[in-house]
């Protein structure tokens, strides 16, 4: 199977899940909907209305790289360092622990935070490059 069908596989799958698709949820029993996909709808509504990403993962905008030095000086694309903070735009429910319990994931949406050099997993949406990673793997947050 190709990457990019797994990935749309995978991604419509969620959208489904989390009811994004337009699609009716089955009936409950009279049950009301379980509270963490309430709250996951919200936090969907809020940050990015078209992705969702499910558990602890985080999808994160990488901030532009300075193409121009204070002096006024274009800087050439290789010798441009990778950018490594981003904008929190849209998390996940969060993990689920050894004992059943939700724990949250630690970054909210419209945080700024410190990426790794290298992982995530690049996400192309409305024709910008937008990055996931899971909650664990954020190095740190910036405190204004």
């Amino acid at each position: 199977m190709r990457s990019d069908t797994a990935l749309s596989l995978f991604f419509s799958r969620a959208f489904h899940l989390y009811g994004l698709d337009g699609a009716r949820e089955p009936s409950r029993g009279g049950k009301e909907p379980r509270s963490s996909s309430r709250g996951a709808r919200a936090m969907a509504g809020q940050a990015f209305k078209k992705f969702l990403p499910l558990f602890d993962r985080v999808l994160v905008e990488r901030c532009i790289a300075e193409t121009v030095t204070k002096g006024g000086i274009m800087l050439p694309e290789k010798s441009q360092g990778k950018v490594l903070q981003a904008t929190v735009v849209a998390v996940g429910a969060g993990s689920k622990g050894k004992e059943g319990e939700t724990r949250p994931v630690s970054v909210k949406v419209g945080e700024k935070v410190l990426l790794p050099e290298y992982g995530g997993t690049k996400v192309v949406l409305d024709d910008k490059d937008y990055f996931i990673f899971r909650d664990g793997d954020i190095l740190g947050k910036y405190v204004d």
